[in-house]
């Protein structure tokens, strides 16, 4: 699975022509495929592969390379971050960690709204 992120990758990178990416090489053997990582035990190669995917979205990152976007037919396919739910609405109890995540982001665009229109003297009194 991590070869096939690789592969992703390197296929979307490769496919813009204006793209040079410093140091893909590293990740990228002369046929212009991911290299394929070797070790003894599989949890090394594992290792090997998954530092080898950050290195490549890192260096995508730093160039400024649009990713493509991808969609799941499933989002049971998909792994969870913790204390965060699946749904994609805002509904349940307020005491959900997306309610609480929504409100906080509405205290703070009022903070920051608030702030935009404030004197010196009366952001000094701000609280």
């Amino acid at each position: 699975m991590l070869y096939s992120a690789k592969v992703e990758l390197n296929n979307h990178v490769t496919s813009q022509s204006n793209v040079s990416i410093e140091g893909w090489s590293k990740v990228v053997n002369k046929q212009c495929q991911p290299v394929v990582r070797k070790a003894a035990k599989a949890s090394l190669r594992r290792i090997a592969e998954s530092e080898d995917v950050l290195y490549m979205l890192a260096a995508i990152d730093v160039h400024k390379v649009d990713l493509p976007k991808f969609v799941a037919a499933d989002l049971d396919r998909i792994p969870v971050v913790a204390g965060l739910s699946r749904s994609t609405e805002c509904g349940g109890s307020d005491n959900s960690p997306t309610n609480q995540f929504a409100s906080q982001i509405t205290q703070l665009s009022a903070t920051v709204e608030g702030l935009q229109f404030c004197t010196v003297s009366q952001l000094n009194n701000f609280h």
